[in-house]
């Protein structure tokens, strides 16, 4: 491995000498640009909408009531041309593309963002599961030559997948297994169209619970730029400390590169799998880690976690409020076991708390340039856990009583101020 070239600088100070150390990342790009790949994901295709005509270009202006937007001068602004209707959106979710870099001789991690269908399945990890997102994984080196991937393991937390190809180089990046610290001068490298891209920062935090839905994370100020989902965050020997992935309340998060280990551990085992969300089963009194309520059935329940104990410590994260909590487990995934020490009265408790599968797996997804997100799935909260819900995409998402209202009359003669008048034709003003 390649050592980092840095310059020293010297500066007299109080009788002693302080150094001010200005990084220099060429050396760890140079090292780490052969194993930066790129992932193209295909997902499935969007269900066809029932309602609408199979040749939409050619068909005739819609007969019967309609709105139509007038000029102040009286004229329609929105006459469909020649006789044609609008286009309707295309609904279907457009390829979109991550960052990727390569771990071993046949292994590239990237974001996928859900699960790989396989025929009318989906198979990952050897599992196979109805539904899915993602129809196919294209792996492309920074030569542009392509091939197809395999999906050995999914990591449902962070999205991140390990990609089976021969289109991996012999050796890959080295995965770190220490945490980032504040201070700490790193890059992001990706492979775009124009070429290698890379974007300088420092590690401002240590990980903390942020609410973004894949656990503890590290903050890291960045530049400018705009940096690319499934980008490896590399420290200035060229080591993986983390991955860029999307966040549950927007924008991306560096999922620590204990996350990535993991990953990897789980795909090069003698039975690959995937990593799924894990649940606890507890609830909180307000923001502060009091637990509240413990779900039947639930793994708190099964460790004998209360109502009313304080939760001091999960592992060895300390506990400040109820959102390091969520955070620690959200750290963890299903099967695995946490020691959690709590307060009980004037009893301190530790108690190991085995997590299971959590019913909401979604991914966080990352919008597409120029496209829409897939539609998510909804859940219901019933004793304390959430259960998938079916939704009829047919459904008229208007509640029935909204149809009595006489939409005719209410839009008959609106008046924009300074603006386009609205009006709905009558009966008598033809079709």
């Amino acid at each position: 491995m390649s050592v980092v070239i840095a310059l020293f600088l010297t500066f007299p100070l109080a009788s002693r000498s302080a150094g001010q150390t200005v990084v220099d990342f060429r050396d760890a790009v140079r090292t780490s640009e052969p194993s930066l790949m790129t992932v193209i994901v295909d997902s499935v295709d969007a269900p066809p909408d029932p309602n609408a005509a199979e040749d939409v270009a050619d068909a005739e202006p819609p007969r019967g009531r309609r709105i139509e937007i007038l000029r102040p001068d009286g004229q329609p602004l929105n006459r469909f041309r020649d006789g044609q209707a609008r286009r309707l959106a295309d609904t279907r979710p457009a390829p979109t593309t991550s960052a990727a870099f390569a771990v071993g001789d046949s292994i590239v991690l990237a974001f996928v963002g859900g699960p790989v269908q396989v025929g009318g399945a989906v198979q990952v990890g050897g599992a196979v599961q109805v539904g899915g997102a993602v129809k196919s994984v294209t792996v492309q080196n920074a030569s542009g030559e392509q091939a197809e991937g395999t999906v050995v393991a999914l990591d449902y937390v962070t999205g991140l997948a390990a990609i089976q190809t021969d289109l991996a180089p012999e050796s890959g990046l080295i995965v770190s297994a220490a945490e980032t610290e504040p201070g700490m001068p790193v890059i992001a490298a990706w492979i775009a169209d124009q070429g290698l891209v890379t974007d300088s920062g420092m590690v401002s935090t240590r990980p903390v619970a942020t609410g973004s839905g894949v656990g503890t994370t590290a903050t890291i100020d960045f530049g400018a730029g705009r940096q690319m989902t499934g980008a490896p965050v590399l420290d200035a020997t060229g080591i993986v400390v983390g991955v860029l992935v999307p966040s549950r309340n927007g924008g991306l998060v560096c999922a620590r590169s204990t996350h990535v280990l993991r990953l990897v551990e789980a795909a090069i085992a003698a039975t690959p799998h995937d990593l799924k969300r894990g649940l606890i089963g507890i609830q909180f009194e307000g923001s502060g880690p009091l637990v509240q309520q413990v779900s039947p059935g639930s793994a708190a329940e099964q460790a004998g976690i209360e109502p009313g104990d304080l939760i001091q410590q999960v592992d060895a994260m300390a506990i400040r409020d109820a959102s390091d909590v969520v955070a620690a487990v959200a750290d963890a995934r299903a099967g695995q076991t946490l020691q959690l020490v709590v307060l009980r009265g004037d009893q301190t408790l530790t108690l190991s708390v085995t997590l299971t599968e959590h019913p909401d797996q979604r991914i966080a997804q990352n919008r597409p340039d120029g496209g829409m997100l897939p539609s998510q799935q909804a859940f219901e909260l019933r004793d304390g856990q959430l259960f998938p819900m079916e939704i009829d995409p047919n459904l008229n998402p208007f509640p029935p009583g909204m149809r009595r209202f006489n939409m005719d009359e209410l839009f008959r003669e609106f008046q924009a101020p300074n603006g386009p008048r609205w009006r709905v034709p009558g009966p008598d003003d033809g079709n």
